[in-house]
C-alpha cells in the first residue's frame, strides 16, 4: 500500500470526531481496542495482510475515541476557574493579587499587551491560596507606559491586580463560542490591568532556558523592525507589521482593515508561516550551507535543528509546525537516502499534532493548513497538465492557486462565509512578491545582525517591495464585487463536494466515470458558491432580541419571510464587532442573504455602528432613521456605508407605519418632520410597536420618562403589548411606572450588561406578575406569535411564558 499513513490518519481522526460528537463508554472501549488488537496479530501471523491491516485501522479509530476525552485533565480543588465557579472562597467581584509565571511571549495590540500567565496563588483581603490553572491578562498601555510593557518577557514570575472574569460569550444560535477557543488553549480565565506599571516583575529566567533564548532572540528582531519600518507619527507602519506576520509571526499590530482587504482579495493566508516560508528558509540554508562546502548529510541536519527552533520561536501554529514536520521528514529520509512520499508525510504530520493536541481538529488554522497543502499535493499536477499553453511560472501558480481553493472553499465558506472572486489572480501576483518578501526579511535580519551599517539601505529596498507586495493585494481588494458573503452551505453539500473529490482521485478504469464525477463534484462547488437555497420561512412574526453585550439588536421576521433588523450594536474598539461576529453568523447560519428594511433608532454607538457590517454583508432593501441624527463619527461612517451600497434612505415619524403580510408596523416617536428635535439623541429614538392580530411587541429604544409621559398623551390604551423591550437598556431614568401601568406587559426583556440593569426595583417588581428576561444573563430571547398566542423562548431555559394576545394582567 502506498499511502499507509493517510488511512491511519483519517481512521485516527474519525475517532476523535467520534468521541467529540458521541459518547464512548471506556471501558467497552477498551475491550474493543484489545479483541481488534487481538486479531488483527492473529491475522497477521496468518498473512492476511489486508485484514490484518483492516483491523489496524479500527484499532486507530479506537484509539482516537479514546484520545480525546484522554487530552480533558481532571480539574484539581484549587483549580483557579473551580474557585471561580464557586465565588464563596473568593471575592472575584474585586480585583484580586496574582501571582504567576508568563508562560508564553506576550502578545502585542494596538493599544494593550495580552500576558498569558500559569498562576501559581493569588491573594485576596489578605488571604493567599496556592492556585493552578492559567489565565490571559490584558495589560492596557499608553503611548508612554507601552516601552514598560514591552520589558515582560516570557518566563518572568510577576506579581499584578486584576478583576479576573469568565471570557465573554455572546449567546447567540450560530456564534462563535470564545470560552471553548480559549479552553483548547488552555486558558481558563480572563482577566485586565490597567497599566503595565502594575505589573511587577519579581523573577526573571523561570521558564525554559531555550525557549526563552529564543523569544528574546526574536524580540530583538521584531526591535529591528519597529526602528526601520515606522508612519510620520512613529508608530509600526502596516508593512512593518506585515513583515513582522510573515517572518516571525507576531500578527497584533496588523489593523482590522488591512485584513480585511486581505481576505477580499483572497490573499490572507499569506500571513501565515507555512510551506512557502519554510520551504524558502530551507533553500537559502541549504544554499549558504553549500556555499561554506558543508557536506550533505551535515547540511540537512543543521538545516533540521534551525527550522525545529524557528518552529519554537514563532509559537508553533498548527501551518508553522504541519510544514516544520514535513521539512524533518524530507531531509531525515535525504539524510537516510530514502526518498519519502508526500502524502504519507502529510499524513504523519497530521497524526504527531493531533497525538499532542487532539482538539486541534477542531481548530479553523488546522483544518485550513491541511486542506490546502493536500489539495495541492493531489490536484497541482492534474491542473497543471491542463495548462500547457501558458507559460511555466504562471501555469504553476494557477495550478498551485486553483488547487488550494479547492481544498479550502467549504471550509472558507462554513467559517468566513466569504468567497473571494480575484484570489487566483492575486495569488499569481503575490505568491511571487511574497516570496521576495519573506526572503529579503531573512537578509535583512542577518546583515542587521552582522553589518549594522547596511540595515538603513536594506530597510529602504524591503519597504519598497512591501509596498509593492501592499499594493498588490490593496487594489485587487478594493475591486468592484472583488469579494461577496454567503450563507453557511448545508452539510449534505459539504460532505458531497470532498466525498466527489475522492471519487476522482480513484483508478476508476472508465474514463466517463471519471468525467461524470467531475462534472457532479463541478455542480456541488456550484452550489457552494451561489447557495441558491431559500431560508426557511415561518408561519409565526419572530422577534429576537440578541445578546450583544451593552448595546441592541432586535431582527423581526414576518410570517411571508420578510425581515426587519432594527440596531446593530456596536463598541468604541471595533465599531463592526457586534455586525460581523454576532449578527451575520445568526443570519448565515439561517441561509439569509436579505434583509428587507435596517432600522436605526438613533446614532449612539451601542446601537449603530455594528450595522455597518451588517449593510456591507447583505442585500439590504431600505434604511429606516428618525430625526436626523447627531452627526458623530459613527453616523457618518454609517452614512459612507449606505451611500457606497446605493440603499435608500428614509426618515419615519409618529404615525407613519407599514403593513407586511398582515403584520402592522407603527411608528410612534419622534414627532412629525414639523416638530422641532429632542434636545436628548436618546428622546429621539424611534419608537416601534408591531402588531400582528391580537398580539402586540412595543420597542422603546432609548427614551426616557419625558417621552415616555408624551407617549401616554398621544396614545393611552394603544400602548398595550404583550413584550415590550425596557427602555434605555433597563435604566432607571426610563420605564416610569406610570409607562408600566399603560403597557401592561406580560413580558419584559432587557438588552445590555447586567451592571446597568435594576431588575426587582421601580416597575419591575415580581407582583405585578411581569416575567423579566435579559440578554446578558438569559442570552437571545426569541418570541414567537401566530397573533392569537404568544410564546418566549431563550438561549438558556431560563422559565419560558405562553399567553394569549389582549388579555393583560390586572386589566
Amino acid at each position: 500500500m502506498r499511502y499507509p499513513l493517510l488511512f491511519v490518519s483519517v481512521a485516527f481522526i474519525g475517532g476523535l470526531l467520534f468521541a467529540q460528537k458521541g459518547v464512548a463508554l471506556f471501558w467497552v472501549t477498551i475491550i474493543c481496542l484489545v479483541v481488534v488488537g487481538g486479531f488483527s496479530f492473529y491475522l497477521f501471523k496468518r498473512g492476511r495482510l489486508q485484514g490484518s491491516f483492516l483491523c489496524c485501522l479500527l484499532g486507530f479509530f479506537l484509539v482516537g475515541v479514546l484520545w480525546l476525552p484522554a487530552g480533558e485533565r481532571k480539574v484539581p480543588s484549587n483549580h483557579i476557574e473551580l474557585l471561580f465557579r464557586q465565588r464563596g472562597t473568593i471575592n472575584f467581584s474585586q480585583p484580586v493579587e496574582l501571582f504567576g509565571l508568563v508562560d508564553q511571549s506576550p502578545e502585542e495590540r494596538f493599544n494593550r499587551f495580552y500576558l498569558y500567565v500559569r498562576l501559581e496563588r493569588l491573594s485576596s483581603k489578605g488571604r493567599v491560596m496556592q492556585v493552578v490553572g492559567r489565565v490571559r491578562l490584558t495589560v492596557y498601555h499608553s503611548r508612554f507606559s507601552r516601552l514598560e510593557g514591552s520589558k515582560i518577557e516570557y518566563g518572568d514570575f510577576i506579581r499584578t491586580i486584576a478583576l479576573l472574569r469568565k471570557p465573554y460569550v455572546y449567546k447567540n444560535s450560530g456564534g462563535f463560542n470564545y470560552e471553548e477557543y480559549l479552553k483548547r488553549r488552555g486558558i481558563s480565565l480572563v482577566g485586565s490591568v490597567s497599566s503595565p506599571l502594575l505589573v511587577e516583575v519579581l523573577e526573571r529566567d523561570k521558564g525554559n532556558s531555550l525557549k526563552s533564548a529564543l523569544y528574546r532572540f526574536r524580540s530583538k528582531l521584531s526591535t529591528l523592525v519597529d526602528k526601520y519600518f515606522f508612519t510620520s507619527s512613529g508608530r509600526l507602519s502596516q508593512r512593518g507589521a506585515i513583515l513582522k506576520g510573515m517572518t516571525l509571526g507576531e500578527r497584533g499590530l496588523i489593523s482590522e482593515g488591512t485584513k480585511r482587504i486581505m481576505q477580499k482579495s483572497g490573499a490572507y493566508h499569506i500571513l501565515a508561516i507555512s510551506g512557502l516560508h519554510i520551504g524558502i528558509i530551507s533553500y537559502f540554508l541549504y544554499l549558504l550551507f553549500s556555499f561554506l562546502r558543508i557536506n550533505e548529510r551535515w547540511n540537512c541536519g543543521m538545516i533540521i535543528i534551525l527550522l525545529v527552533l524557528y518552529a519554537i520561536m514563532t509559537g508553533g501554529r498548527a501551518s508553522v509546525l504541519r510544514a516544520t514536520i514535513m521539512a524533518v521528514v524530507y531531509l531525515m529520509g535525504r539524510i537516510l537516502y530514502r526518498e519519502g512520499n508526500f502524502l504519507n508525510t502529510i499524513s504523519f504530520s497530521a497524526l504527531v499534532i493531533l497525538l499532542c493536541y487532539p482538539v486541534q481538529l477542531f481548530d479553523a488554522g488546522f483544518q485550513l493548513t491541511f486542506a490546502a497543502t493536500l489539495f495541492i499535493v493531489l490536484f497541482a499536477p492534474r491542473v497543471n497538465r491542463f495548462l500547457p499553453f501558458l507559460p511555466r511560472y504562471i501555469r504553476g501558480a494557477i495550478a498551485i492557486s486553483l488547487a488550494a481553493q479547492m481544498g479550502l472553499l467549504p471550509i472558507l465558506i462554513f467559517y468566513f462565509h466569504r468567497v473571494s472572486l480575484v484570489s487566483i489572480i492575486t495569488n499569481i501576483a503575490v505568491f511571487p512578491l511574497s516570496a521576495l518578501v519573506v526572503l529579503g526579511g531573512f537578509v535583512f535580519y542577518l546583515l542587521s545582525l552582522t553589518i549594522p551599517s547596511f540595515s538603513l539601505y536594506l530597510s529602504i529596498l524591503l519597504d519598497s517591495l512591501l509596498h509593492l507586495f501592499y499594493d498588490s493585494f490593496y487594489w485587487a481588494g478594493n475591486l468592484p464585487h472583488a469579494s461577496y458573503r454567503i450563507p453557511t452551505p448545508p452539510w449534505w453539500v459539504v460532505a458531497g463536494y470532498y466525498a466527489l473529490v475522492l471519487v476522482m482521485l480513484l483508478p476508476l478504469r472508465r474514463r466517463l466515470l471519471k468525467w461524470g464525477a467531475a462534472v457532479v463534484w463541478a455542480g456541488f462547488a456550484i452550489l457552494l458558491l451561489t447557495f441558491p437555497f431559500k431560508p426557511e420561512v415561518s408561519p409565526y412574526l419572530t422577534v429576537t432580541f440578541f445578546d450583544v453585550s451593552q448595546g441592541e439588536a432586535v431582527l423581526v421576521e414576518f410570517p411571508s419571510g420578510e425581515r426587519m433588523l432594527i440596531d446593530g450594536g456596536g463598541f468604541k474598539d471595533d465599531f463592526s464587532f457586534t455586525g460581523e461576529y454576532v449578527i451575520s453568523p445568526f443570519l448565515w447560519n439561517k441561509g439569509v442573504k436579505r434583509i428587507d428594511w435596517v432600522v436605526v433608532t438613533h446614532s449612539h454607538i451601542d446601537h449603530i455602528s455594528g450595522l455597518n457590517a451588517i449593510i456591507e454583508n447583505f442585500d439590504v432593501g431600505e434604511v429606516w432613521q428618525g430625526n436626523k441624527s447627531l452627526q458623530n463619527f459613527y453616523y457618518r461612517s454609517f452614512q459612507q456605508v449606505v451611500r457606497k451600497k446605493k440603499v435608500p434612505l428614509r426618515s419615519l415619524y409618529q404615525g407613519e407605519h407599514i403593513e407586511v403580510s398582515g403584520v402592522e408596523v407603527r411608528v410612534l416617536n419622534p414627532p412629525s418632520r414639523s416638530s422641532p428635535p429632542y434636545h436628548l439623541e436618546n428622546d429621539n429614538s424611534l419608537v416601534i410597536q408591531i402588531r400582528y392580530m391580537g398580539v402586540r411587541v412595543l420597542l422603546t429604544g432609548d427614551i426616557g420618562e419625558k417621552v415616555e409621559r408624551e407617549l401616554i398623551a398621544s396614545y393611552g390604551s394603544e400602548l398595550q403589548s404583550e413584550v415590550m423591550k425596557a427602555a434605555h437598556h433597563g435604566s432607571t431614568s426610563s420605564n416610569s411606572d406610570e409607562f408600566i401601568k399603560m403597557v401592561k406587559p406580560r413580558a419584559v426583556v432587557v438588552c445590555g450588561k447586567m451592571g446597568f440593569w435594576q431588575d426587582g426595583t421601580k416597575s419591575f417588581k415580581p407582583e405585578k406578575r411581569i416575567i423579566v428576561y435579559h440578554t446578558a444573563r438569559d442570552g437571545q430571547v426569541t418570541v414567537f406569535t401566530d397573533g392569537d398566542t404568544f410564546k418566549v423562548k431563550t438561549y438558556f431555559d431560563a422559565p419560558a411564558i405562553e399567553g394569549k394576545g389582549d388579555y393583560f394582567p390586572g386589566s
